[in-house]
């Protein structure tokens, strides 16, 4: 019998990390993921997809004709980058000393794991077995017409249109792309606006552009029906509306993989199959800890990979807590999308008294030179402290002006030190730093205006 100080089940973002902090703490670790080291996010998610997407925005600025070699290239460079990531992250585990074993593990209870008809005795076990696309009741995923995000790269013909439901974060991207490549893209929501959960000064204007680009949106839509003939499928909605298409990607989102875990011998109450955890990412049962999407705790790879470490800090005995209100969220449309904080309704909601700063990338330099004007920044922050609670942008490369951000929020850094600091020229980087600026002018306004009633009143 194999014995070990941690045993993590699954080998996405949050299990590749906590392996690597285990072995930090001289832990023995052993990770155990049923295909491939990387999880979804390395094969079927994160870098795929945005590997595609960064030549597709190539493909566009480059006005290329023949799309459909230009695709072939595509999936070609995205299966060479996911190759090095996947032979990188072997690589690593392996000069750290961390143990892998590829199979399907069970939890047999609080200590003894399977896998392979083999028998783990473990300290502690950490599940981050990660999540997969969800299905629309009554219409499942057959790989041909009804495609989840998963079936969608694996493709090789453009398809001439595609109907998107959902226009969250996945759904908005793939309209990006395929749209890039010549296909009709179709865009159904059944949120009031696209992007639910992003300000809604963002969501409405990247609708916009979406049109502008003509991708037709349809938001506050139902999906009733969904009929497959030879020649495509036909989806009905609520509204009456009738769209055809020659394949229709699901993406409302998606479901933790608790299943078949053998968490029900330990009495675990699974709520939707998420497996409830506390601040600190321990479970009921005090020797089991769970990160990422199986938490039902921010799908994002980067939360899973930072919960991943929280929980083996925790296990170390340092008792931190993985709630953080500063966590950085981005969309890879064509322009892109970042989020920080709260959003200027979210703040309001809290009853905050809140101002606003705003930036157009229209007067940028740098956006100017790059022929990329589209959008803005704009900081939510609070009126009497100016301390910063929200940061939204919508424009090119904004992706990598969230850093910033993110640490400011974190660090409880006000909006008129970001004004303050320095930042360089001819970059994007300006356009936060006029919104800051701009924060900045509204509040000396405002105080001015507070003044001069005060002094009119006293006189």
């Amino acid at each position: 019998m194999m014995k070990v100080d941690v045993t993590i089940l699954g080998g996405g973002p949050g299990g590749f990390a906590a392996a690597l902090k285990a072995r930090e703490y001289g832990f023995k670790a052993l990770l155990i993921e049923k295909e491939a080291v990387g999880g979804v996010c390395l094969h079927r998610g994160c870098i795929p997809t945005k590997s595609l997407l960064a030549d597709a925005f190539l493909l566009r600025k480059e006005k290329r004709e023949d799309k459909k070699n230009a695709f072939s290239e595509m999936l070609s460079k995205k299966e060479k980058v996911v190759s090095r990531i996947h032979q990188g992250a072997l690589d690593t585990l392996k000069k750290e000393g961390v143990l892998l074993i590829q199979g399907e593990a069970k939890v047999v209870r609080e200590h003894l794991v399977r896998v392979n008809d083999e028998t783990i005795e473990t300290k502690f076990i950490l599940i981050a077995t990660g999540s997969r696309p969800k299905e629309i009741t009554g219409f499942p995923f057959d790989g041909e017409r009804i495609l989840s995000s998963d079936d969608l790269l694996k493709i090789k013909d453009i398809p001439q249109s595609l109907l998107i439901i959902g226009a969250g974060p996945t759904g908005c991207e793939f309209a990006s792309l395929f749209h890039v490549l010549g296909t009709q893209v179709f865009l159904l929501e059944v949120a009031p606006s696209i992007l639910p959960g992003q300000d809604e000064e963002i969501s409405e204007a990247l609708k916009k552009i979406f049109i502008k680009q003509g991708i037709e949106v349809h938001a506050g839509e139902t999906v009733v029906s969904v009929q497959k003939r030879d020649e495509g499928v036909v989806v009905s909605t609520a509204s009456g509306e009738k769209k055809s298409a020659e394949k229709i990607l699901v993406s409302i989102g998606r479901s933790p993989n608790s299943q078949n875990l053998g968490l029900e011998s330990l009495e675990f109450s699974l709520i939707n199959g998420v497996i409830p955890v506390d601040a600190c990412l321990r479970t009921v049962v005090p020797s089991i800890y769970a990160v990422g999407d199986v938490t039902g705790k921010w799908p994002l790879a980067h939360v899973a990979s930072h919960q991943g470490r929280i929980a083996i800090e925790n296990i170390a005995g340092k008792k931190r807590s993985a709630e953080e209100m500063a966590i950085p969220e981005c969309v890879f449309t064509m322009p892109e999308i970042a989020k920080v904080g709260w959003t200027e309704k979210e703040a309001k909601g809290k009853g905050k008294e809140i101002r606003v700063g705003r930036s157009s990338f229209f007067v940028s330099a740098k956006a100017q030179i790059l022929e990329e004007k589209e959008g803005f920044v704009k900081l939510v922050g609070e009126a009497q402290t100016g301390k910063l609670l929200g940061a939204h942008l919508l424009g090119p490369q904004v992706t990598e002006l969230l850093g910033e951000l993110t640490l400011a929020l974190r660090m409880g850094i006000s909006v008129s030190e970001i004004q303050e600091t320095i930042h360089p020229h001819p970059t994007l980087s300006e356009s936060v730093e006029e919104a800051a600026r701009d924060f900045v002018q509204k509040g000396k306004q405002r105080d001015n205006h507070t003044f001069s009633g005060m002094a009119s009143k006293a006189n």
